[in-house]
């Protein structure tokens, strides 16, 4: 079914009330027309006497055509006019529902407006954390690795006539990952280059343990595979050690290479204090015993 639109209503409107117009001016014309030519026609047939009660009672039998012509026209034109009316009241109402089918695609257009801009607000918001993500855990990893390299000479300066071989392996995207893990690319809370406190637990209780347990033992002893445990709890947040960085072939037990290890493991653990993932009390202590047993292993080395 086709749908009535406003401007054909509009147009239906004119035809009609054009209509109506003529037959409300041409009705009365019409009639007194023919009230005329009757009594043009019949005028010697009646008496033009107004006194006569006769012929006032017998005017609408004498002039019944005329009559007849209006009342009819008249009530044709009534019809129309009830006819133009209906309509007239029909285009005022399809006008108000046109009016608000247009209010209604302002409110949707302006509602799609503002969900686009919405979006486009939480892309920028997304794309400047990410960005504000990546400078903040480039910012750490710079700091550590400046704290990592300003600890080189103190290492060779304890390695003594030996030489330092550092094989250190961070793993950047773990280690920030479980250190600031309140960041994240959708939001970055934490602006700081160290860490919030209570954000992060290492287990420095079980380091220092498993030290102490190396130091009381005879440090020529040491192989690799006894340091499992310890390997393990620093590669979970991605400080890892790469052994082929290490002189000799092979790792034999009591080497050298077991001092340049401790001395990574020092290294390794300030720059956790560095950043405040471990208090300064563990980090003294298991600091000492790095040097502890990397001294012994040196000595054992050294003549």
């Amino acid at each position: 079914m086709k749908k009535i639109t406003v401007s054909d209503t509009s147009a239906e409107l004119l035809k009609w009330h054009n209509i109506f117009k003529l037959f409300f001016y041409v009705t009365p014309i019409i009639a007194a027309l023919f009230f005329i030519i009757q009594l043009y026609a019949t005028k010697s047939s009646y008496s033009t006497d107004f006194n006569s009660l006769e012929n006032w009672m017998t005017f609408t039998e004498t002039f019944n055509l005329p009559i007849s012509i209006f009342t009819a026209m008249a009530a044709i034109t009534t019809l129309i006019g009830m006819y133009y009316r209906s309509l007239q009241l029909a285009y005022q109402l399809n006008k108000v529902e046109y009016q608000i089918e247009i209010a209604n695609k302002q409110f949707r257009k302006s509602e799609d407006q503002f969900n686009l801009a919405q979006q486009h607000f939480e892309l920028a918001s997304r794309k400047e954390n990410f960005m504000l993500y990546l400078e903040h855990k480039k910012a750490v990893q710079h700091k550590i690795k400046i704290y990592l390299s300003s600890l080189i000479n103190t290492c060779d300066a304890l390695m003594d006539k030996c030489e330092f071989f550092p094989a250190l392996d961070i793993h950047y995207s773990t280690l920030y990952a479980k250190l600031f893990n309140q960041n994240s690319t959708a939001n970055v809370t934490h602006f700081d280059l160290e860490i919030q406190s209570g954000s992060f637990q290492f287990p420095e209780i079980e380091i220092k343990k498993l030290l102490k347990e190396l130091s009381t033992s005879s440090p020529g002893n040491i192989h690799p595979k006894d340091l499992s445990e310890i390997l393990d709890i620093y590669g979970k947040i991605g400080i890892h050690f790469d052994f082929n960085m290490y002189p000799g072939e092979g790792l034999k037990q009591g080497e050298i290479w077991a001092a340049s290890f401790f001395l990574d493991l020092m290294r390794a653990t300030m720059v956790l204090h560095n950043i405040r993932a471990i208090d300064l009390a563990s980090c003294d202590y298991i600091q000492n015993l790095c040097v502890y047993l990397s001294i012994d292993i040196i000595s054992l080395q050294t003549p």
